[in-house]
């Protein structure tokens, strides 16, 4: 009986594998209309290619069947009772996009994490039959979007000098892929939803990248038995943190403060764009629903932002030329504000543009699924797209068919479709003398049927404007702040990602890239100089005359009354004798009395403005003058430098001398550098 048991494990999967690969290859070979993709040949009658997904996972093993089976498609490959149709042809993927509910899954999503969200997705939520209107897309675009890029550009750099950069000496990273992920996912994050996440859950950045590794490659819906267990335990931890987040921070009915006076972004709430969202989710949806809602959004704002923006620069800085020609773009656009980026410009050029495609044509892998859910769809003479199965295509896959880009567009394969090429979706004009980069016109006409390959779909909550605009945010900031260079190319080009290894998922470098930083150093006699306050020599000499006029006095006064003008104000308090201006500053050197005097002017010490009198004394209706004149204008921001020398006497009598320099920067949408 065991024998026998032993024989039929053995005859039977090799009687089926023979039987399914001759009705494979007879199928493929058929010149009849309308037939059905052959499927793939497979073991186990019922399980079909459940085994082999379970084994080697969905992205590689799809990658195989491409490698192998390629030539034939398209062709089916059945998960317990779901049949994916394996679609490389562009013009089946566009007749199978028209005609059926196009779901862009996450390579990372579950089945609670792909339920639609459509009060995000639609603007609409509906609870009771009674319709509720999001217009919350008026933030990813225009003005908006534009204070969102401001806002992250700060963060970004922000959080770059807390790593105390310098600029007189380079800082070694050893693995840039890591160090980068975690910095760009907490500064998009917190532009969002403020920086209270961050300390109420710290490891939030940590944990998210702990889930998404965890969840590669099951976002196709597989039977439960192969969805990874740590994947969902990392989910629940998060949504936890999501949940607890929003019950401390947006408790209540009336939470979101919107409104045109608000501001455009709160540590504790976030941006507008999250208060209004959540606002509108709350009021249709469970806890959890909220949790998985919002989780969403800070998925579609960091699992394609975040490695389009790393492997932007990596490219970049593989280009000496490109990087040099991209610095100096930055440094010509960069904005009026101090410290401001004219992000919506540099977006808008054409190799900006051409080089945020490449990047997702070649170094984002992602799956594309087209449920055919209602009928039959016709894709060519040959084949249908059965009623019931899923079409499903690669954007990599599309991305090297070296044929289509060809007949679609010479010039797109002049470089290899394998390699990287900023240029690639330029139309050439007249070229610059001695240019290495070339210039020309932005196009994707001709192009259509290959948008799948370089991200042509509209993302599921966010917007590509905003998406693409914050890769932008991202390049201005590293390439105008910070220089960055590779420690050896040579291993940059030997780490670099194998191409088809995975159909879809993750695209990271084999190893660990190492870079160096250090801080530019700024020229503040440029146009994009900063605004510089720092305590000079006279500091004292001046502080000094506001005492000897009385303006620091502490004590209530009996004759300040509102609507007391500054003059009235110095001449009450003054002490010395004489109140004419020389006479005021009480100095001999005519000089250094002319400077101190042109501070007390603008300060207003002698003008007609009114006083504005708080708590009755003096110093106080100082500090509120100085308050209003010293505040941070739209995009400024304040710089702390600490600089320490020491000199050390060796053994042997020789002295030398150490320096270390902090420098931090404030924010110029949140605390200041000396809070």
């Amino acid at each position: 009986m065991l024998i026998l048991l032993a024989v039929a494990l053995i005859v039977i999967p090799a009687l089926t594998y023979y039987g399914t690969t001759a009705l494979f290859f007879q199928t493929s070979k058929d010149v009849a209309t309308g037939k059905k993709p052959p499927t793939i040949p497979y073991l186990v009658p019922g399980v079909f290619h459940t085994f082999s997904i379970a084994f080697e996972g969905a992205p590689k093993l799809f990658a195989r069947l491409l490698n192998e089976y390629g030539g034939f498609a398209p062709f089916t490959v059945k998960v317990g009772l779901k049949s994916f149709v394996v679609l490389r042809d562009p013009k089946h993927v566009r007749r199978a996009a028209k005609a059926s509910e196009v779901s862009f899954q996450s390579s990372t999503a579950t089945r609670e994490e792909n339920k639609p969200v459509a009060f995000l997705v639609n603007a609409e939520g509906q609870k009771n039959g009674s319709p509720h209107r999001l217009p919350i897309e008026k933030y990813l675009t225009g003005a908006s979007l534009t204070s969102l890029c401001e806002l992250y550009a700060s963060k970004l750099s922000s959080n770059m000098n807390d790593k105390m950069f310098q600029t007189d000496s380079w800082t070694q990273i050893e693995d840039f892929w890591s160090f980068f992920q975690q910095v760009l996912t907490r500064c998009s994050i917190e532009t969002l939803f403020g920086s209270a996440i961050f300390r109420q859950y710290p490891g939030f950045t940590k944990d998210y990248w702990k889930y998404q590794d965890a969840a590669e490659g099951h976002g196709l819906h597989m039977p439960y038995p192969l969805e990874p267990k740590e994947h969902e335990e990392h989910l629940e931890k998060l949504l936890a943190g999501v949940e607890k987040w929003f019950k401390t921070n947006h408790s209540g009915s009336e939470f979101a403060k919107i409104g045109s006076g608000d501001p455009d972004w709160d540590e504790h709430k976030g941006s507008k764009f999250i208060q209004e969202s959540d606002d509108g989710i709350a009021r249709v949806s469970s806890e959890r629903e909220r949790a998985m809602a919002l989780f969403k959004i800070i998925l579609s704002s960091n699992e394609n932002l975040v490695p389009s923006a790393i492997w932007s620069m990596i490219e970049i800085l593989r280009k000496p030329e490109l990087a040099e020609h991209l610095t100096d773009v930055v440094y010509k656009q960069g904005s009026s504000k101090a410290g401001g980026y004219n992000i919506e410009n540099i977006t808008a050029l054409p190799l900006v543009k051409s080089l945020q495609r490449e990047i997702s044509r070649l170094r984002i892998a992602r799956e594309m699924t087209y449920h055919c859910n209602r009928q039959n769809v016709p894709l060519d003479t040959h084949y249908t797209l059965p009623a019931g199965s899923i079409g499903i295509a690669f954007s990599q896959d599309i991305a090297l068919d070296a044929k289509s880009w060809a007949k679609a567009r010479p010039r797109t394969v002049e470089k290899p479709l394998e390699v990287f090429w900023a240029e690639r979706f330029l139309i050439p004009g007249k070229q610059k003398a001695r240019s290495l980069v070339e210039t020309g016109e932005f196009s994707l006409e001709g192009l259509e049927a290959l948008e799948p390959a370089f991200g042509g779909h509209q993302d599921t909550v966010l917007s590509n404007e905003y998406l693409e605009a914050m890769q932008t945010a991202t390049l201005a900031v590293l390439l105008k702040e910070w220089e960055i260079q590779l420690c050896d190319p040579e291993a940059v080009d030997e780490a670099m990602p194998l191409l088809r290894e995975k159909a879809f998922g993750a695209v990271r470098p084999q190893e660990g890239i190492a870079v160096r930083i250090r801080k530019q150093a700024w020229d503040t006699g440029g146009e994009d100089g900063g605004q510089i306050l720092l305590r000079w020599k006279g500091n004292p000499g001046f502080v000094q005359t506001l005492a000897r006029l009385g303006l620091l006095e502490v004590y209530g006064k009996e004759w300040l009354r509102e609507g007391i003008m500054w003059a009235e104000v110095q001449r009450c308090a003054i002490v010395a004798e004489g109140a004419d201006e020389v006479g005021v500053a009480g100095l001999e050197d005519q000089q250094e009395a002319e400077r101190i005097i042109a501070g007390l002017r603008w300060i207003g010490v002698f003008s007609g403005d009114k006083a504005n009198v708080v708590q009755g004394n003096i110093l106080d209706i100082l500090c509120a003058r100085l308050e209003i004149i010293m505040s941070f204008g739209p995009g400024e921001r304040d710089l702390v430098m600490l600089q320490h020398k020491f000199v050390v006497e060796w053994e042997d009598g020789s002295q030398e001398t150490f320096t270390s320099t902090f420098e931090l920067f404030g924010d110029s949408h949140g605390y200041s550098a000396m809070a």
